[in-house]
């Protein structure tokens, strides 16, 4: 009985160094590989850190929410999707900050079209938030101070503008 309970509690650790010896191992650069299932079959996913100089750690509050957000005024740049999309992200990211959801499952969990999903990702990767290379995305440490306004505007984003300043100056297009 005593054998039998001993076992019982290293069957994890001998589980987990099993995974690691018999698993082949990822390339340079990738830590972590997963299957991924949809109606056309299998896909392996291979997940590696998008900005090693950026990857998340656990606050002094211990909470994945960094106290930064508000103190620094992250929240305030984020409109209710975009905010919905981060919280999403950080819930289920690794401890590297790591995640790979479909847009389509995105927009279903969050119940986000598609356009409005690409702004509010759009925005977070504006505001320095996450990185995205699809379909990956990553939760990203807090800067020092948030990125400012209009550095790195996207195409769309300087086309809205120029439209907003010719139509306060009176001029069209």
């Amino acid at each position: 009985m005593a054998n039998r309970l001993l076992s019982l509690a290293l069957l994890p650790i001998s589980w987990a160094v099993r995974y690691k010896m018999t698993s082949p191992e990822a390339p340079d650069g990738w830590y972590n590989s997963a299957l991924t299932s949809w109606r056309g079959g299998w896909a392996m996913t291979l997940k590696r850190v998008l900005c090693p100089d950026r990857v998340r750690q656990i606050p002094m509050q211990f909470s994945w929410l960094d106290h930064r957000l508000v103190r620094e005024r992250y929240i305030e740049r984020c409109d209710p999707p975009a905010a919905a999309l981060y919280l999403f992200l950080v819930t289920v990211a690794d401890a590297q900050g790591l995640s790979y959801y479909s847009d389509a499952a995105l927009g279903r969990c969050l119940s986000l079209t598609p356009a409005r999903l690409s702004q509010a990702r759009s925005d977070l990767m504006r505001i320095g938030l996450i990185a995205y290379q699809h379909p990956l995305y990553q939760v990203l440490s807090l800067d020092s101070s948030p990125r400012r306004e209009g550095s790195e505007l996207g195409a769309d984003e300087i086309s809205v503008r120029i439209s907003q300043l010719r139509a306060v100056l009176g001029r069209t297009a």
